[in-house]
């Protein structure tokens, strides 16, 4: 599986603000944050791999990317220049480090699983305890 080059970037924006934030952060308190984005990213990868959630990661994925990989299939297929060119100039700009499309795919497969699965209430509660403002709290 190839890592995404993108991720270089934000391990470097992370490095950065930790330097930067040194002078107005004691050790205890970077640990104590670092620790608590870890802690939340596990949680969030265990729901994440969850049969219900890759189902709906599946179709957020086809609305947000998957489309482009079926248009440049079916323009190569069909030898057709105009979708080909659609396809290929998404997936060019997805390469960007500034598009947000992961982080929109995560969110709309969210939002399926609680309008695909909503009388799973153990699903549900996983989901609201991902919320950004429990990172902090324990």
């Amino acid at each position: 599986m190839v890592i995404d080059n993108r991720i270089y970037a934000y391990i470097f924006a992370i490095l950065l603000l930790l330097e930067l934030c040194e002078t107005f952060l004691t050790k205890e308190m970077v640990f104590t944050l670092v620790k608590s984005v870890v802690d939340w990213l596990f949680n969030f990868i265990k729901i994440i791999i969850k049969p219900k959630m890759l189902l709906t990661f599946g179709i957020a994925w086809m609305i947000t990317n998957g489309w482009s990989y079926v248009a440049v299939f079916l323009g190569v297929y069909f030898d057709n220049k105009w979708i080909l060119g659609v396809g290929s100039a998404y997936q060019a700009f997805l390469w960007f480090p500034f598009t947000v499309e992961k982080v929109v795919t995560v969110a709309i497969a969210i939002a399926l699983s609680k309008f695909l699965f909503p009388k799973d209430k153990k699903l549900q509660d996983e989901l609201k305890a991902l919320s950004p403002s429990n990172i902090l709290k324990k």
